[in-house]
């Protein structure tokens, strides 16, 4: 036989000197999931109050417990929403993935404000001739680092889970490196003109991918998604530069 339900007695509540209750709730911000306490507010029971037997459950001080729970909530926030602020600094030897890319304590890390040729992909020199622009400049960011401490400062995060972070070796911005070498292009839209200098050097002088003719790195990515292929996405179906 199913045992019947509990319930309460007029002397269940009445007995109990004071109940507290906690709401949980849980915030997602971007990748990070925060477990917040939420107002906490103590009733106590009260037979003026109402009439009924079992009297009214009267909620105390929830003013001030409503200010610093807002407090707490706010703060969390921040915290969130600013990774930079509180994240450390990455300090070691790297490997290079790509020319934007690399990892760093088992971190996979992009490099901010810039895009570089992806791994595969083809440009085309002086002599029109096509030749791995993507794999250069990885090689030629490899070969950089190499053996060097590399330090990155945490920025943002991406949609990949990658840290997006400035990182410099030997004293070196690796962001600028790059693109005063023609061997990857500024994002303005996130450097905000920071290396826009080192690309206007690097155009006129026609090093790296200005020597010759190019797809903009990201154009070469839509086309590959769009199922294209490597030759076809590196010879300009989707517009030279």
């Amino acid at each position: 036989m199913a045992s019947r339900p509990h319930v309460a007695s007029p002397h269940d509540v009445r007995t109990a000197n004071a109940r507290d209750v906690a709401h949980l709730g849980v915030i997602s911000l971007g990748s990070h999931r925060i477990a917040l306490l939420g107002l906490a507010i103590r009733y106590k029971t009260s037979r003026a109050a109402s009439d009924s037997p079992l009297g009214e459950l009267t909620p105390q001080c929830t003013v001030p417990i409503l200010r610093y729970s807002l407090l707490f909530v706010c703060g969390a926030l921040l915290l969130a929403a600013a990774p930079s602020a509180v994240a450390r600094d990455l300090v070691g030897r790297g490997s290079i993935v790509d020319g934007d890319t690399l990892d760093l304590h088992d971190q996979r890390i992009r490099l901010w404000g810039i895009d570089a040729p992806e791994s595969a992909q083809l440009c085309r020199g002086r002599d029109r001739k096509p030749y791995r622009c993507g794999a250069l400049a990885a090689n030629t960011l490899d070969a950089f680092t190499r053996g060097k401490t590399i330090r990155c400062m945490p920025v943002d995060g991406d949609r990949y889970g990658r840290v997006v972070a400035r990182c410099a070796a030997g004293g070196v911005d690796l962001g600028q490196f790059m693109v005063s070498r023609g061997l990857a292009l500024e994002e303005p839209q996130y450097s905000h003109g920071h290396y826009a200098a080192d690309q206007v050097a690097a155009r006129r002088a026609g090093r790296g991918v200005w020597s010759g003719r190019f797809v903009e790195p990201s154009l070469y990515r839509s086309c590959m998604h769009a199922a294209g292929t490597r030759s076809v996405c590196s010879e300009g179906a989707t517009g030279w530069r």
